[in-house]
This record gives C-alpha cells, sequence and structure tokens, in this order.
C-alpha cells in the first residue's frame, strides 16, 4: 500500500498474508488507514528534523555571530564556522581556506576532520574543487573529485585526497563587497550528495567566513597603520636627532624589523661597482647578512629591486629563477632559514641609493599593503641617508678647508719643507679615513719617498723606484689620479710593495700627482684595509692637499734658487776678477815668453857645440809648453762669441791632458790614452770643447783624491762610422758617483764639494757646451768602481752656428829682402823680433810706441809694419788711425802682433779692418808666413 501525503510519496506499507485469498474489502481499508497514519507520522517527522536541522544551524549562525562580534581573529572564527558546518551538515571534514590576491593559491586557515589526517596544506591555483568554486564565484559539488573530470589536482592533493577517503566535496566561495577572498570547503565519503538545503546552510556559514575576514582584515590594517604612523613618526623624529648615517640606519632597521615582525631587516648602499654595502642589520637571531658585508653587483633579491626601481618579494629566494646568488649567499641564506624576503629601492632623486631589505622563514608572503609600507619606510631611509651624506659632505668639506688653511699658514710660518710634507701626509691619511699615507717626489728618473706615515713604511719600503714603476709610477707617467680598489688583483702595483700590501691587510689605494707649472713633482698616495671605491670627493680632497704639498716644494726650490743664484754671482765676480788677473799675467808672460823662443832661434844658427844645441832644445821645449799653457789660459779668459771650425777631438784631449799634467803628476795619477790615431775632423769651437775636456778631467782628479786605491785616468777616443759620431770617454777609479747623485750632476749650481771649493757650474757648462754642438754627454757609474763620462759628437756642424771651414796654411816661399819696422814698446821682444827678422836677410828697424813709428814711417818707406797692440803714449789702433787718415795705403801692410786678451772693442776694430794678427809667442814658421804673405 503507497505511503502518499498529497501528491507526495514517501514510501510502501507492504502487509504479508498467509494463504493466496488475498485480504478482504475490510482489511484492505485497514491497511489504508495505517498507510495514511504512516504517510502523516513521516511528514510530521521530516518537518521536525528540518525544522530541528534549521535551528540547530541558527543556533550555530548565531553562535558564530557572537564569536565574530567578540573577536577580531580569523583562524578563530573559522574553526568555530568549520566546527558547526561539520556537524550540521553531518560530514567528514570540513575546512576554510583563504585566497592568496597575488598567488591564485588557497591558503588554509582552519580544518577538523572527524578521522584521518586534517587538511594542512594549501591549494595551488587552479587546483582541487575549491578552485572552481572561486573562479565561478558559485557553490560546487561533486560526489567523486578524483574521478571528475573538471577538477584538476596536482599530485601532492590527489595523494592527500586518496589517503583521507573523502571524495565527495561541496565548495562555497566567500564572497565581500564582490571580491573573493577564499572557500568553505565540505568533504565527506564518496556517493555523498547535498541537497539544496544543506548548500544553503553551508552559503551562509561561508558569508560568515567571508565576514570575519574582512573585519579581521580591516582591524589589521588599521593596527598596523597606526603602528606604521607611530614608527614613521619616530623615524621623522630621529631625523632631526642624529647627522649620523651609521647611527640612523641601525635605528631604522630596527624599527622596521618590529613593525613586520620579521627575523632581520637590513639597510644597504650601493657602492660605484654596483655592489651593495651592508650599512646597518637588525635581527632577532642569527642573520644572513651583517653590518659591513657586501653583496657582489647582480647578486640577491636586492638586485631586482635596485635594477627595476621598485619593490619586489619572494617567498623562496633559493628557488627563485629570478634571483642569481653567490655559493657564500646560499649558505648563509640556508643557514638562517631566511628564505622569504622583500626589497624595496632607496630613491632620490629617481636615483637608486641602496635598499631596505625584510626577511623570514620559507613561506612568508606578502601583500599590497605591507609593500606600500617598506616603500613608506624606504623613503624615510632615503632621506636620512642623504641628509647624512650632505651633512658629511659638508663637515669634510669645513675639515678640508680647516686643513688646507692650517697648511697654508704652515707653509708661511715654517721654514721647513719637510715638516710641511709630513703635515699633509698625516692630514690626508685622516681626513680621507685612510690607514697609511705617503709623498713621493721625482728626483731624476727616479720617484723618492720624502714623507710618510708610520703604518706605510712597509708598503712604501723601497725608498728609491723608477719612475715608470709601481702605482707612483703610473700615477707619474698619466699625470691623473689613479684608484685601485682591489691591491691584490692589480698587476701594476711593484711586486716588492704588492707583497707587503698582502701581507699588512691593505685593500684599497689613491693616488694623485703633485703638479706645478705643468710639471710633475712627485706623488701623494693613501692606502686602506677595507676595500673602498674613492669618491670624486675623496680625489678632490686628496688632490687639494697635492696642491699644498706642490707649493711648499716650489718654495723650497726658489728658496734654493735664489741661494744658488747668489752663490752664483759671488762666483762669477770672483771668476771675472780671476779672468782678469789671469789675462795680465798671461799677457805679461807672452813678452819674456817671446824673447825667449826668438832668442833660442837666433842662437841655434851659431852654435856648433852638441852640449849647447841640445840645452837650446831644451829651453825652447820649455818655452813651447810654457807658451801652451799661457794660451790655453787666453782661450779661458776670452769672452767671445761660439765659432765653428774643423778640430781634431785628439788634439784637444793633448791640450788638455798638457795644461793638467803637473796637477795630475803631483796627485799620482797615471793616465793611460787609447785614442783613434784616424779619427776625422768635427765641425766645432775648440775652446768651448777644450773647457769641456778640462773639467772632466778635473773632476776626474777630485774624484780620486778623495779614494785609497789605484788612481789611473783612462781617455779613450774613436769613430762611430755607422752614426757619423765621434765619442770621448774618460774614466777614473775613484770611489764612483752616488745613484741619487747622478741624475743631479749636470743640473746649474750643484756640487758635492765644500762651498769653497766648487761652483756646481762645471758639468752644467760642460752639458750646456756639447748640447750646442748637438752631442750628448753622460755618467756610468757604480759606488767603489769609479765613473766614466762619456761625450758623443757629430762630424756635421751645429744648426746655431754656419760652420766656417779655415783654409789650409799656405807653403812658405822664399821672397826678396823687405824692410820691416817693429812697434813694441817692450824692448826684449823688439829686438829678438829683430833679429829673427835680420837671421832671414830682412833689413829691421824698431820703434817703442806708435809715435816714435810715425816719424820713422815719415823718414823712410817700410814693406811691413810688425805692431804691439798695447803701447803707451800711442797705441797699436792709434797707429793705424793716424796711417788711415794720411797714408791709407800702408794700412794693409800692418800686422798685429798680441799676447792680449782683447777687449770687446779691439775684438770689433780687428774685425772690421780685417787686419792680420800674429799671437805672442809664436814660432819662426809662423813669423816667416806673415812676412812672406
Amino acid at each position: 500500500m503507497p505511503i502518499q501525503g498529497g501528491p507526495e510519496l514517501f514510501g510502501v506499507l507492504n502487509v504479508y498474508f498467509p494463504d493466496a485469498t488475498g485480504p478482504t474489502a475490510g482489511e484492505k481499508e485497514i491497511i489504508e488507514i495505517f498507510a495514511g497514519h504512516a504517510a502523516v507520522a513521516i511528514r510530521n517527522a521530516r518537518f521536525f528534523s528540518t525544522s530541528e536541522a534549521r535551528r540547530r544551524a541558527a543556533e550555530a549562525l548565531a553562535a558564530v555571530s557572537r564569536v565574530l562580534s567578540q573577536s577580531l581573529e580569523p583562524s578563530e572564527v573559522a574553526q568555530r564556522i568549520v566546527t558547526s558546518v561539520r556537524t550540521i551538515l553531518n560530514a567528514r571534514s570540513a575546512s576554510v581556506f583563504r585566497l592568496d590576491s597575488k598567488t591564485g593559491d588557497l591558503i588554509p586557515v582552519a580544518s577538523i576532520a572527524d578521522a584521518g589526517p586534517q587538511w594542512g596544506g594549501h591549494l595551488p591555483r587552479g587546483s582541487g574543487v575549491g578552485a572552481l568554486a572561486v573562479r565561478d564565484r558559485v557553490p560546487v559539488f561533486t560526489a567523486d573529485v578524483l574521478t571528475d573530470g573538471r577538477v584538476v589536482l596536482t599530485p601532492e592533493v590527489r595523494s592527500r585526497l586518496e589517503e583521507a577517503q573523502y571524495r565527495a566535496i561541496l565548495a562555497l566561495p566567500m564572497i565581500v563587497q564582490g571580491d573573493v577572498i577564499g572557500a568553505l570547503v565540505v568533504r565527506d565519503e564518496k556517493g555523498r550528495r547535498f541537497d539544496q538545503e544543506s548548500i544553503a546552510v553551508a552559503q551562509a556559514f561561508a558569508d560568515q567566513a567571508a565576514l570575519a575576514f574582512r573585519n579581521a582584515r580591516l582591524y589589521e590594517d588599521s593596527i598596523r597603520r597606526r603602528r606604521a604612523a607611530e614608527h614613521l613618526a619616530e623615524v621623522a623624529k630621529m631625523l632631526t636627532q642624529s647627522h649620523n648615517v651609521e647611527d640612523l640606519a641601525s635605528r631604522l632597521v630596527d624599527k622596521v624589523r618590529q613593525l613586520f615582525q620579521a627575523r632581520s631587516a637590513n639597510i644597504d648602499r650601493r657602492q660605484g661597482d654596483g655592489s651593495l654595502l651592508v650599512l646597518a642589520s637588525a635581527a632577532s637571531a642569527e642573520a644572513s647578512f651583517s653590518t659591513g658585508d657586501r653583496i657582489p653587483a647582480g647578486m640577491g633579491l636586492s638586485a631586482c629591486a635596485v635594477n627595476e626601481g621598485r619593490a619586489v618579494w619572494s617567498a623562496d629566494v633559493l628557488n627563485d629563477s629570478r634571483i642569481a646568488l653567490t655559493d657564500e649567499m646560499r649558505r648563509r641564506i640556508g643557514e638562517t632559514g631566511d628564505r622569504a624576503v622583500m626589497a624595496v629601492p632607496l630613491l632620490l632623486n629617481a636615483e637608486v641609493g641602496g635598499t631596505l631589505s625584510i626577511a623570514d622563514p620559507f613561506g612568508r608572503r606578502f601583500d599590497e599593503s605591507e609593500l606600500a609600507l617598506a616603500e613608506a619606510f624606504a623613503d624615510q631611509a632615503a632621506l636620512a641617508l642623504e641628509k647624512a651624506r650632505l651633512y658629511e659632505v659638508a663637515e669634510r668639506e669645513r675639515q678640508r678647508l680647516s686643513v688646507l688653511y692650517g697648511i697654508a699658514r704652515h707653509l708661511v710660518a715654517v721654514p721647513k719643507t719637510e715638516d710641511v710634507l709630513a703635515q699633509i701626509v698625516e692630514e690626508s691619511a685622516r681626513l680621507l679615513n685612510a690607514d697609511a699615507a705617503g709623498l713621493r717626489l721625482l728626483e731624476g728618473g727616479e720617484l723618492v719617498v720624502r714623507a710618510q706615515t708610520e703604518s706605510a713604511a712597509g708598503v712604501m719600503a723601497r725608498s728609491r723606484i723608477a719612475c715608470h714603476e709601481g702605482l707612483s709610477g703610473t700615477v707619474v707617467m698619466t699625470g691623473k689620479p689613479l684608484v685601485v680598489e682591489d691591491l691584490a688583483a692589480d698587476i701594476c702595483h711593484h711586486p716588492e710593495h704588492h707583497g707587503a700590501a698582502l701581507e699588512l691587510g691593505f685593500e684599497s689605494f689613491l693616488g694623485v700627482p703633485l703638479e706645478a707649472d705643468a710639471r710633475i713633482l712627485g706623488t701623494l698616495t693613501i692606502f686602506t684595509r677595507a676595500r673602498r671605491r674613492f669618491s670624486d670627493d675623496d680625489i678632490a680632497l686628496l688632490s687639494a692637499l697635492a696642491d699644498q704639498a706642490a707649493v711648499a716644494i716650489i718654495k723650497e726650490q726658489l728658496l734654493v734658487d735664489r741661494q744658488r743664484s747668489e752663490e752664483a754671482l759671488r762666483q762669477n765676480e770672483k771668476l771675472a776678477s780671476m779672468g782678469r788677473l789671469l789675462a795680465g799675467v798671461a799677457h805679461e808672460l807672452n813678452n819674456p815668453l817671446s824673447v825667449i823662443l826668438g832668442s833660442v832661434h837666433v842662437l841655434r844658427a851659431h852654435v856648433t857645440s852638441d852640449v849647447v844645441g841640445k840645452g837650446l832644445t831644451r829651453i825652447a821645449d820649455a818655452g813651447q809648453r810654457c807658451a801652451r799653457i799661457v794660451k790655453m789660459f787666453l782661450s779661458l779668459a776670452r769672452k767671445q762669441p761660439p765659432t765653428r771650425e774643423r778640430v781634431n777631438l785628439n788634439e784637444v784631449v793633448g791640450r788638455a791632458l798638457d795644461l793638467l799634467e803637473s796637477q795630475l803628476r803631483v796627485a799620482d795619477i797615471g793616465v793611460v790614452g787609447n785614442v783613434d790615431a784616424n779619427l776625422p775632423d768635427i765641425w766645432g769651437d775648440p775652446h768651448q770643447l777644450l773647457e769641456v775636456v778640462l773639467n772632466l778631467v778635473s773632476n776626474a782628479r777630485d774624484a780620486m783624491l778623495e779614494g785609497h786605491g789605484p788612481r789611473e785616468l783612462r781617455v779613450a777616443t774613436r769613430f762611430q762610422a755607422d752614426v757619423a759620431r765621434v765619442t770621448l770617454e774618460i774614466s777614473d777609479t775613484g770611489p764612483g758617483i752616488p745613484h741619487e747623485v747622478q741624475r743631479k750632476v749636470f743640473d746649474p749650481f750643484f756640487t758635492t764639494k765644500p762651498v769653497d771649493q766648487g761652483t756646481g757650474l762645471g758639468l752644467s757648462l760642460c752639458h750646456s757646451i756639447i748640447e750646442r754642438h748637438n752631442g750628448t754627454i753622460r755618467v756610468v757609474s757604480q759606488p767603489g768602481e769609479g765613473a766614466t763620462f762619456t761625450v758623443e759628437l757629430p762630424l756635421e756642424a751645429g744648426a746655431d752656428v754656419a760652420a766656417v771651414p779655415q783654409p789650409s796654411p799656405a807653403p812658405i816661399q822664399k821672397h826678396m829682402a823687405k824692410r820691416i819696422l817693429v812697434v813694441d814698446d817692450d824692448v826684449d821682444v823688439a829686438s829678438v823680433v829683430a833679429d829673427m827678422v835680420r837671421t832671414d836677410g830682412h833689413e829691421v828697424e824698431t820703434a817703442e810706441n806708435g809715435k816714435v813709428a810715425l816719424a820713422k814711417l815719415r823718414e823712410a818707406s817700410f814693406d811691413l809694419i810688425l805692431s804691439d797692440i798695447r803701447m803707451p803714449v800711442l797705441d797699436g789702433i792709434g797707429l793705424y788711425r793716424e796711417l788711415q787718415a794720411a797714408h791709407p795705403g800702408l794700412c794693409r801692410r800692418i800686422v798685429f802682433v798680441t799676447g792680449d786678451v782683447m777687449s770687446p772693442e779691439t775684438t770689433e776694430f780687428l774685425k772690421t779692418t780685417a787686419a792680420r794678427i800674429l799671437s805672442k809667442p809664436f814660432q819662426p814658421e809662423e813669423l816667416r808666413r806673415v812676412i812672406e804673405a
């Protein structure tokens, strides 16, 4: 019999009879009545059950509402919801998930199950029934999730479902103000179906959960904003209280770490090479990075923030394809577990000056509000760093000006340059926060240490280096500042200094040139033990200090030059006086020498004895030697413009050795000659070249007098045909010349001799003369091994003076006898000249001055007039003037015979008149050549 209430069929009432006759009509009526009662009972039971379920649901919803009004903790409300839903729907499990707005993953907030494991993992984006509910924004039901083709399951999620055996799933979206913020998921055994009533009840609980989430989020946002505002206010206050960049950064990262409840926070400053230096770090436990650590360029999440110029984050930096990490960084992050990182660039004037980074254990996710808050703190950090930087720049500029002013006053007040340079070096190290500093000056071809801090003794171990060696040599050769961030990797560093730098722990180097009047004087350098890339401000500051050092050096040089000039003036005056005395002595000697040599010549014609002849020969040789010495004296005393004529360098060397023969003999110095007999002539000034050889030989003699070994002077000449040059080498066996002195020997006024024994002009004059001859002069010497001066001269004439070839002497030809007038105030000279002339058959008369000569010229005619220049009453020039006025034809017959150093006026007179000259003392052949010309 059907159990039916109106059109609704509830079931069937079955009645079994013992025989096959079937029920009677009365029995059927009774059965129908029972079926009707059953239908009424079932309907009433259903009404009660539905009413009871709705009551329980209402009570549960009311309880949830009370919890919602009492708590702003989403997890507490979510736990009450899943407990009520599982009970009301008589399900095996229930969970509430929060939707991650950035990744789309469903993150579990609360879960409950009657048996087996609870759902603890998150649902990746697009995975599970919950993903369908979120995507379609409607409830989604499946009787068997493992076989439902609509549902996408990751291997991990599928494994969990298989283990839990909860395959019938109802998922409902959690929606607030049109935004899906999560899902409520109910699970039961395979085959379970949820009716519309159950779905409606579950949706009501899902709405409550959404409301709880929204309220909690609003509350959290308000609390976070309040705390952020408080922390930002504190940071702003800090900006007005401190100018120290490290202190500001340290306090700021501590505030950020507390506000974000993170394990650690860092502020990194960007370096010139793109790396990041950890300026400050705050951590609740051991952190991946500490203050002072350096993050290489392009490494870490901070590099992404710098490159993109915006805030970035990662839930796991160890497995993020965007992020490059060094092995050391991976090791540190792995040890601390701080794999979730947010990095924000510090922007100021559209430039990235560093980063603010926050780190937490693996899995933490940073939302938009956190990124925005971090950016606010990053802005404050950027302002703090910039303010501190500007303050540091201003303070450094103040210190720089103060130091430069102090040094300038020191330059005026302190006469010792060494003290000024020492102060500059010390201030360089202090102002630039360096660990060592030093100053080298250029002396010849070397850089010599003049000042250094005590800490620089090791790294500047060699007091002298070549001007092209090492880092200082590079500064000198380029004339520009040099920055070396990593000394260990630099190939320009001098090997000895390189090893010392590594041993002493020096990492970086900055060097600038000392420059004045476009001339490099030396270098000023600093070293640091901490790796450092020096800024433009650092270079400018060190350059300013170098300029002050250059001023001190120039001041010292000017003072020395003035002292040398004063000494040179005194020496020149002394030399001028000596020159005048020498000229007078030479003139006085020439007359008796002329008498001696002339008398010997005359006597030889009347001597037959061999003994007397040999004596006369010795007298003649001695006289000739004296004559050569006097001529050399006169050549040195003459003030005349340079000339160019053919000169045999061997003859010049011989004349010099003759002149200094007695001095070399007294000093017990042996002379070893090795001259090239076929040496070609050169174009030059014989007097100047003689002066060069005299100076070099004299210096060699003086050097050997200071030594204790054998004394030997070696003189060699040779011809270099391949370069058409003649070479002169003068070597001694003296103590040698120190290396530091060799660079200065050709400098004017430089001398190692005592003040009363040397002027410092000799070698400088030699250098000048050789240069005017387009030649070179150099010295090679080793301590204890003597010295060798080498002079090279070209065969051709120099460009400064035209070469005028000198005619060869014409052969003497015998002519008829002549009448000759000899005019000389020295009676002995006049007599011996007359005797020499008479020996050749000429007729001779003498006159003691020009006035007497004029009288004789009026009385008789003479073929030749041999006249001295310097005479009393009327001198040789006066005689010429008188003849030029009265008898101009006789002027061509005058030959001036003189042993004097001629004045400029006399030299000019002889040049304009083209008068012939015969220098005293002269050989008979020279006199004959003049007479027969």
